[in-house]
């Protein structure tokens, strides 16, 4: 005797319709942090508008902390120095030390000088910050900055505006590396960047997006 049982179940999926697909969760679609009340205008949903240059990367150099990098106009020089970055200071060994000519083209793209490129005025990096709790990111710390200004605003730290804020949008701090408390949490380091327009560029996902 034939089962009915596969009719049955093809009934009930006649019945049912087509299976709806599940939108997938985005969790950058979220607005976790607060934009600062003085530059709302400029960076209020950066999240959705901007470019996201990074994934969660762990920061030495920012506390500790995980990051998520985000830029309005900046990627495009962001990526061309992240790529002179990784040209001129990464180390590959040759997979095919036989390949003498391939050898030699590496070695002239090697030795050519550094091409990093300076960002527009306008430009502005945001920074989310999240604690780091057994190797992942956990709770939304704080929010930094850096504001391109205009020629002249504060020629040697590259004319950058800084800012912190706490995830409520409360502003920490902000200005110029003149200030020695700026200078301290922040243009000092990024002093060493002047080569690449003061901003690090270690890290970058083409899929960040």
């Amino acid at each position: 005797m034939t089962s009915s049982k596969p009719l049955f179940l093809c009934m009930l999926f006649l019945l049912a319709g087509p299976v709806q697909a599940q939108p997938i969760f985005n969790p950058f679609a979220i607005k976790t942090f607060a934009s600062p009340a003085e530059y709302s205008d400029q960076i209020e949903g950066y999240r959705t508008q901007w470019s996201r240059i990074t994934g969660f990367e762990f920061s030495g150099l920012h506390w500790q902390q995980f990051v998520v990098i985000y830029t309005n106009i900046g990627e495009q020089t962001y990526r061309n120095n992240y790529f002179e970055f990784l040209r001129l200071y990464q180390d590959y060994e040759d997979e095919d030390e036989d390949e003498d000519e391939d050898e030699d083209e590496d070695e002239d793209e090697e030795n050519a000088p550094a091409n990093f490129k300076p960002y527009a005025s306008g430009t502005i990096f945001i920074k989310e910050h999240y604690s780091a709790k057994d190797g992942k990111p956990g709770e939304a710390k704080t929010l930094t900055g850096m504001i391109k200004m205009a020629q002249g605003f504060y020629p040697p730290g590259g004319d950058w505006l800084y800012f912190q804020s706490t995830v409520k949008g409360k502003m920490i701090l902000k200005g110029s590396a003149k200030d020695p408390q700026i200078n301290q949490l922040c243009g000092s380091c990024h002093q060493n960047m002047m080569t690449r327009d003061y901003i690090f560029s270690t890290y970058y996902s083409d899929h960040a997006q």
